[in-house]
């Protein structure tokens, strides 16, 4: 299927937002298509209802939780729970696996990722010298494995005074989830078709983990192509991240009904 072959199905099934060029008076600049007086393929969309919602990021109400979401709220949604999530760092560190690690979370641990950061030493760019020193000291500290559960990300801020402002980490978060987004598409069959609240939990987990791979995540797999949603929750549950993410995935899943 072409992306504007899908893209129309899409509109016609109320998953994606539709925009009026020309909205009149008491008309939003957004609507969905309402699916429910959808009789066939060939319906006309002159014949068929129209939903209003105040932007192109909120859900269609009629669809219920089991409904899909598009990239861009996906993107949007995980985006806004990781700033709730995830501390926004300035400085570099190396997480609990010894990746090195800035802002919301981004993980830099290779040198092509490390060096396209948009450094700031004293207020003013970096050199690349000293990104390049900074990134082989952090090297070193990861070989001799200063790093792990007993070790916390404040540790690390004086090592070094490269810093990145606030429009880079947001810069950082949003190429992390598009890459991300691309890779949970390969990872997970018919990723595009589940529930937007499990989307947006497997999203997290490749942002977390870096992957949601069947043969990582076997027992996650065969309970969503089950459509076992208590077998999902519990296999949603990571060992190495904290309570309250872990509550927010469970939650997430409770939502999802009607699938």
């Amino acid at each position: 299927m072409s992306e504007t072959t899908d893209l129309l199905s899409r509109m016609l099934n109320g998953q994606t937002p539709v925009r009026r060029q020309n909205p009149q008076p008491g008309q939003s600049e957004w609507y969905y298509i309402d699916p429910r007086g959808r009789r066939n393929d060939f319906t006309l969309l002159t014949e068929m209802n129209t939903i209003d919602v105040d932007s192109p990021d909120a859900p269609n109400p009629v669809l219920g939780t089991a409904a899909p979401a598009t990239d861009q709220q996906l993107l949007q949604r995980t985006a806004d729970h990781l700033y709730g999530e995830e501390q926004n760092l300035p400085y570099i560190y190396l997480d609990t696996k010894g990746y090195k690690t800035t802002g919301v979370g981004a993980n830099i641990d290779n040198w092509d990722d490390f060096r396209q950061v948009k450094w700031q030493r004293n207020g003013r760019p970096a050199d690349e010298a000293s990104v390049r020193q900074t990134f082989d000291d952090f090297e070193a500290l990861k070989q001799n494995q200063q790093y792990g559960q007993s070790i916390v990300a404040s540790d690390f801020e004086d090592i070094s005074n490269l810093r990145i402002d606030d429009n880079e980490a947001k810069r950082l978060l949003n190429n992390h989830l598009q890459q991300d987004l691309a890779g949970v598409k390969q990872e997970v069959p018919g990723f595009e078709q589940l529930p937007a609240p499990l989307q947006e939990v497997l999203l997290d987990i490749k942002y977390n983990t870096g992957n949601v791979r069947q043969e990582n995540w076997p027992q996650l797999h065969d309970a969503i192509r089950r459509k076992d949603l208590n077998s999902i929750k519990s296999n949603v549950h990571r060992r190495d991240v904290g309570a309250q993410r872990n509550a927010w995935a469970a939650e997430q899943i409770d939502k999802i009904n009607g699938w």
